[in-house]
């Protein structure tokens, strides 16, 4: 839930266990690191979930909430897993960030990204829809 700070998500961590966790291993990942929201069920009797995996991608944030609450947060969801294209050098590329560089441009309606691959390198070619 968030609070009136709006700086994340309080997590309910006596109903719900939360976890975030590399994609392709499962392997929980560091603190403040992006990964795959995972939860478990704590409370439910008749159809408990474990390691639920979303498909949303976020982190937790450890630096205290203005709030002042103790509980545990977590960031907003960037995105879905499925929308993130590695490319070379480990960059992660994804719809949100995307988005966020061409809604900067005045006037473009919509675009279309193509990724060619190389051995060398990844290359974006953008085409804009004014």
């Amino acid at each position: 839930m968030e609070c009136s700070a709006f700086d994340g998500y309080h997590l309910r961590e006596a109903d719900l266990y939360f976890e975030i966790i590399d994609p392709e291993t499962g392997e929980p990942v560091s603190e403040e690191q992006q990964g795959e929201v995972v939860f478990t069920t704590l409370t439910r009797k008749g159809m408990p979930l474990i390691r639920y995996r979303t498909g949303d991608r976020a982190g937790f944030i450890v630096r205290p909430c203005p709030c002042k609450s103790v509980m545990r947060r977590m960031e907003q969801v960037s995105g879905r897993i499925e929308h993130v294209i590695r490319l070379k050098n480990d960059f992660e590329l994804t719809m949100s960030l995307l988005d966020e560089a061409v809604d900067s441009v005045t006037g473009i309606l919509n675009y279309q990204v193509t990724i060619n691959r190389t051995k060398r390198c990844d290359f974006l070619e953008i085409s804009v829809y004014i």
